[in-house]
């Protein structure tokens, strides 16, 4: 598979052709064939995860039929179809930005400007067949605990999945991990350890620092610093290797982060 293959992305009509921008290391992945879902783990807010995942999506898709999940409201499933079915107009843009996802209080960097710019991106990708879909998996309410809350997602991302197609799906780095995470003091399994070990990977994104778009409280909510992590040189997909054991691999930035402010600004 070469990674300088070409797909088409439709941006309105006529259909243009753009190369998949590279990926080093995403050819390890894709020679996995028993891998059918991949769990990519984010600070939410920043400009640039967005950009890679979207990447990581376009060059599987040159070899696997593809469902891409987000971190979204299963309710919006219906508007999110209706969307990247649309044109990408002004009509359509303006009806899917409508829906309370995009207006609450505590915009937590999943309604942000870099994640709808994802979001149209998949658009493209969908109108002429590169991806098969796009599918809200987090639950639309708080079930009651940590462990349910988790465990609806695991099942909405099993059930997205059919015979031959692989799932990647961005989600925040917490619900990424294989390994138990603990909150008040009480320990759970987040989503991406409740998917069967041998069929998944998880990977975590890290950054050189930087920043990005969170809510500390309802109305503090702005770019916040992010933790410098160890340099890890340049812009690349590692399987087989992570800071813990709770991933996979890792997906490097290449660099710092920076802050995406909300699509929708109140």
């Amino acid at each position: 598979m070469s990674l300088l293959a070409t797909i088409f992305l439709s941006v309105g009509s006529p259909a243009i052709i753009e190369p998949c921008p590279l990926l080093p290391g995403v050819e390890v992945l894709a020679e996995q064939p028993q891998i059918q879902w991949i769990i990519v783990g984010e600070q939410h807010g920043t400009v640039e995860t967005p950009v890679i995942f979207g990447d990581l999506v376009c060059n599987l898709a040159l070899s696997r039929k593809i469902v891409v999940g987000l971190e979204m409201p299963a309710s919006m499933q219906v508007e999110i179809d209706n969307f990247t079915n649309s044109d990408g107009g002004e009509k359509a843009r303006a009806e899917f930005l409508q829906l309370p996802f995009w207006h609450t209080r505590m915009k937590d960097g999943r309604s942000s400007k870099a994640m709808f710019a994802l979001l149209d991106r998949l658009r493209q990708m969908r109108r002429v067949g590169v991806i098969h879909g796009v599918v809200a998996f987090a639950p639309a309410g708080w079930p009651g605990t940590a462990t349910r809350y988790e465990e609806l997602m695991a099942e909405n991302v099993r059930g997205a999945v059919r015979s031959g197609q692989t799932f990647i799906a961005l989600v925040g780095s917490i619900h990424a991990l294989r390994t138990h995470w603990q909150t008040n003091g009480t320990p759970y399994m987040p989503m991406a350890g409740l998917l069967p070990g041998g069929q998944s990977a998880t990977f975590k994104v890290v950054a050189d620092g930087g920043s990005n778009w969170a809510c500390t409280a309802p109305e503090k909510c702005g770019p916040q610093p992010v933790g410098n992590t160890r340099p890890v040189g340049e812009r690349k997909l590692v399987f087989g290797r992570a800071p813990d054991l709770a991933y996979s691999g890792i997906i490097a930035i290449g660099g710092p982060v920076s802050a995406s402010p909300p699509q929708v600004q109140e």
